[in-house]
């Protein structure tokens, strides 16, 4: 069958499973063992490898990792049935995960791990190499204005800590916006906005900040602007932060090895180096920060693209082609 034949076949059985893990995890048992390759589940996940596995004392397998992102898992089903094809595999992995971001033990004994992620700068027929940083710092907090103290919980009380808070939200959204180094960006989400029986307000959130950004500026804006919007009208605030965990950088020496198995598909002129962090992939960072890695962009518009263009096409079966390279490129040497 001719790969578009196949790609947009896979892609018509995965949609509607998509949803499911269950599901996901009968269909892609029996298409991968249909292949040729050895399937271990794992929790709420799949790792697909040659079925004769080289003895012990090899170098470690590098790992490609994947969810339940359709066009990722069409590109990583192909690359898992290349792999099946290529005796020298054995050592290379295919791990899905999909509900759940890869447990620890999942890619403990991996020499590389390789991603996917989805760039919509880029046109179908490229494919982008991130040789910085790849997934931000965050600083989860949380404020919380209230009622002058001994104040009673009076409705008026109550409204007057909602619109408070309120104007604080779009606030610190409209400074972010404004005054933040776009190379560096920082960007705040908003998770909770709850009154309580005394009349106050409490709002949680997180800042996601790029690169080197300072962490500890977020936080001083955000008291800044909550203590210029509670004091002149009588109310009080509280803001709490927890330790930034630190950005994730993708391993120089990986980004080089999927770099030249991309060019040898895609050709020098349609791989490029891109400064994007990856926010579909944000669940892989506790997996980069454990061991060597990088991530490939794909050109595709969406995240959850509603059919295969037929422009894709080409772009998704060299995208397994060059994963297939990169992972039977040989294991990182930590």
């Amino acid at each position: 069958m001719p790969a578009f034949e196949d790609e947009t076949l896979l892609f018509t059985q995965l949609q509607p499973l998509a949803d499911s893990p269950q599901n996901l995890i009968a269909f892609l048992s029996r298409e991968l063992r249909a292949a040729g390759l050895s399937v271990r589940r794992e929790g709420f996940g799949l790792r697909a490898q040659v079925l004769e596995t080289p003895s012990t004392g090899r170098t470690p397998p590098s790992v490609l990792v994947v969810n339940r992102q359709l066009v990722s898992l069409v590109v990583a089903v192909q690359a898992a049935k290349r792999l099946a094809e290529r005796s020298e595999s054995g050592q290379a992995q295919v791990l899905f995960a999909l509900s759940e971001e890869p447990a620890a033990k999942w890619y403990e004994d991996a020499g590389r791990l390789f991603g996917l992620s989805l760039c919509p700068a880029l046109s179908p027929e490229q494919v982008g190499i991130n040789f910085g940083d790849v997934f931000p710092a965050l600083l989860p907090f949380e404020l919380r204005v209230s009622p002058p103290e001994g104040a009673p919980a009076t409705r008026s009380a109550a409204d007057r800590c909602i619109g408070v808070a309120a104007e604080i939200v779009t606030s610190v959204r409209a400074a972010l916006s404004r005054f933040t180094d776009p190379l560096t960006p920082t960007v705040v989400t908003f998770h909770a906005f709850e009154t309580g029986d005394d009349g106050g307000v409490r709002v949680t959130g997180v800042f996601r900040i790029a690169g080197r950004a300072e962490r500890a500026r977020p936080l001083q804006l955000l008291r800044e602007i909550a203590r210029g919007l509670t004091e002149p009208v009588g109310l009080s605030f509280e803001l709490t932060g927890e330790n930034a965990s630190d950005f994730v950088q993708v391993d120089r020496e990986v980004s080089l090895v999927l770099q030249k198995s991309a060019e040898a598909v895609f050709g020098r002129s349609n791989v490029l180096a891109v400064d994007y962090m990856a926010p579909d992939a944000a669940w892989l960072a506790p997996a980069f920060r454990r061991r060597p890695a990088s991530l490939l962009y794909l050109g595709v518009p969406s995240v959850r693209p509603s059919n295969l263009d037929p422009s894709l096409h080409a772009g998704l079966t060299r995208s397994a082609e060059a994963l297939t390279r990169a992972l039977l490129s040989g294991s990182a040497s930590r």
